[in-house]
This record gives structure tokens, C-alpha cells and sequence, in this order.
């Protein structure tokens, strides 16, 4: 679902006037924003997706590369297309719209709380936006609206009506039937403003990325207030030394926006926030152990899965129980996984009780 987002940025940039800059801007826009994305056809079966997902091709060099490709590929599709109708797109501009599509990709990626491996292939080291979760009914809804009243075929209105019908669906099964009412007045807000901005000569899709900013604004005030709260106060409700504190999109599940994350060296601290003064009212935290140093944990890491996880997690949490094959270890990620429901961020493996263990 990750590039629905993306093609509707490349699409809001293209209907801003970018599409006036050159030929083929559109499929350069659209084409360019989920291009980071197309590693995975050529790891397919090469090792573990949480390894080589957002990898080299999501970084400065992966972009100015794949641009480069992108705005070649496209000038010589012109050119077979189009033999004989004189000059083909100039390489520059067509490459200027190709590297601000692909740009956009990276962009957005890092705002997320998934992380981006910007220094690859010289440093694994993760950077975290923490603004947006992974997927944002809220930029759909920002840009979907503005690009629909941009359309002007029946075939067009019914497929944004569809895209419409299918967020809102996510929305009620993710967030809540509240949330979707919610969404819902936003969605027609959205578009009746945006019909006032467009008979009165005003461009809807410049009018929502000008949102989409403000928006990404507001989010980064809020979470700072969060944040702020959780420097003063956290420090004074865990016991022991706290490591560090990071603040994260909230679940879709909780009517809170944000997820505050206090590390100790053994433990965490989680609880779902909101912009709440936190001296008369602290959320209510819960301690999960991390159990890293666990033998079984250790010894489960021969398993491709549980290693490939174990590299990524942010926040690694273990739990260790007698199974009637050996001993199963489970593997969670607190960013995606709190329970022992198994998914993505979890997994379970079993440790043979044939290996011997010394504790």
C-alpha cells in the first residue's frame, strides 16, 4: 500500500505543473516515486526481505542513479515510438522531473518510523523520521481529493471513487468506525474547498501538497510536545538508569497519536500518548523485558528468520517457553508486534531440545 502514497505524490507534483516542464513528465513523476521500490524484484530470493527492503536504492546514490536510468529509458522510448516526429524530450529537463519523482520516494520513507539506510553501502546505520506510520489514510485523503476534482472522465471519477471507498475500508478495519467518520467529513471538506480553489482559477493539486506540508507540520509540533513531556517526566517513572527515549507513530488501534518508547538497559517502557501534561497526568506505562542475552535466543539465531529480524528491530523484545518439541523463542518488535500474536514483527522459532543450552 506504500505506493499508492507514492503515486499520488508523484502524481499531486505532476498536476502542480510539472507536467508542463517537459514531455513524459507524468510517467517520469509516477514512475520516478516508486522506482526506489523495484529492488525487490531483483532480491527475490537472494536472502531475507526485512534485509534488503528500502537497501542502496533508497539512498542518495541510488536515486541520482536510478534517475538517470528512468530519464534514459523514457528518451529512447520516445525515440522508438516516435521515429520520425522531430526532436525528443531534452534529456535535462525530462531528467530534472525523473530525480525529483525518484527523490520523493526516500523522502517520505524516512519520514515513517521503518527507517532508511541512507549511508549504504558505507554504514548500515538506520535513520527514523517517526512522523507518519508506514501507511497514512490522511495523505491519501490529502491528495486523493485534490487529484479527483482534477479528473474529468467517467472512467477517472469512478476510479478515484473506487480508491475513496478502498481508503475508507482501511480506515474502518485499521482505525476505527469512528476514525472513518471522521475521515469521511475531512474527505468532503477537502473536496468542497477544493471545488471553491478550482472555479476560482486556483490550482487544487499546488493547494494540496501546500496541505500535505502543513500537515507534516502540525505532526512534527505535536510530537515535539510529546516528546518534551517525555525528556522531563520519564527519566522519573522507571526505575533504574533510562538509556534513551523515542517517540513513534501511535498504533491505528489507539486514538493517540504517539507511542513513547522508554529504553532501560534491560527493559522497556511503552505507553500510547497524546498531548497530555504529563506531570498531572503520565500515561500508563507498560514494562516489557528485552531478555537479549537469553542462551535459547542465541541459539535460535541460526534460524534465517529470527536473524534477519533480530537485525532489524528497533525495539527486539524476547520471550522464552517450555514447548513440547524443545523450547520456543519469540521475537518481537515493539514497533509493529506488543503481543504474542505472530506477524509481521514476530517471530516464533523452536530450539530443539536435543541442543544443549548452558545458562
Amino acid at each position: 500500500m506504500e505506493s499508492i502514497t507514492h503515486t499520488l505524490i508523484g502524481l499531486a507534483l505532476a498536476k502542480a505543473g510539472l507536467e508542463k516542464k517537459t514531455a513524459l513528465a507524468v510517467p517520469a513523476l509516477v514512475i520516478g516515486a516508486n522506482l526506489p521500490d523495484m529492488e525487490i524484484l531483483w532480491q527475490l530470493g537472494r536472502g531475507s526481505y526485512l534485509d534488503s527492503h528500502r537497501g542502496v536504492s533508497h539512498t542518495p546514490i541510488g536515486v541520482v542513479g536510478l534517475s538517470v536510468c528512468l530519464a534514459g529509458a523514457l528518451w529512447l522510448y520516445h525515440r522508438l515510438k516516435h521515429p520520425g516526429s522531430g526532436q525528443p524530450p531534452a534529456i535535462i529537463p525530462l531528467w530534472g522531473v525523473s530525480l525529483a519523482g525518484t527523490m520523493t520516494h526516500p523522502v517520505f520513507d524516512f519520514l515513517n518510523d521503518y527507517g532508511v539506510r541512507l549511508l549504504l553501502p558505507f554504514s548500515q546505520a538506520k535513520y527514523y523520521g517517526d512522523l507518519l506510520s508506514i501507511l497514512d489514510p490522511w495523505i491519501w485523503l490529502i491528495l486523493g481529493c485534490a487529484l479527483a476534482l482534477l479528473t474529468r472522465s467517467m472512467r477517472g471519477i469512478a476510479a478515484w471513487a473506487t480508491l475513496g471507498l478502498f481508503g475508507l475500508l482501511i480506515v474502518v478495519l485499521g482505525w476505527s468506525p469512528v476514525t472513518a467518520l471522521f475521515w469521511i467529513a475531512a474527505a468532503a471538506l477537502l473536496l468542497g474547498v477544493g471545488r471553491v480553489l478550482l472555479n476560482r482559477g486556483w490550482n487544487p493539486a499546488r493547494a494540496a501538497l501546500l496541505t500535505l506540508v502543513l500537515y507534516l507540520g502540525a505532526l512534527a509540533a505535536a510530537r515535539q510536545v510529546v516528546v518534551t513531556n517525555a525528556l522531563a517526566v520519564g527519566p522519573e517513572l522507571v526505575s533504574g538508569r533510562l538509556k534513551k527515549i523515542d517517540v513513534i507513530p501511535g498504533r491505528p488501534q489507539s486514538l493517540l497519536l504517539w507511542t513513547v518508547v522508554l529504553q532501560a538497559p534491560d527493559r522497556y517502557y511503552i505507553a500510547d500518548a497524546g498531548l497530555q501534561d504529563w506531570r498531572r497526568h503520565p500515561p500508563e506505562l507498560k514494562v516489557v523485558q528485552k531478555n537479549l542475552d537469553n542462551p535459547y535466543f542465541r541459539a535460535s539465531l541460526a534460524d534465517r528468520d529470527m536473524s534477519a529480524l533480530a537485525r532489524f528491530a528497533r525495539f527486539p523484545a524476547v520471550t522464552v517457553e517450555p514447548a513440547p518439541e524443545g523450547t520456543a523463542v519469540f521475537l518481537r518488535d515493539l514497533r509493529y508486534s506488543r503481543d504474542r500474536s505472530q506477524g509481521f514483527g514476530a517471530v516464533r522459532v523452536i530450539v530443539p531440545a536435543a541442543i544443549g543450552i548452558s545458562r
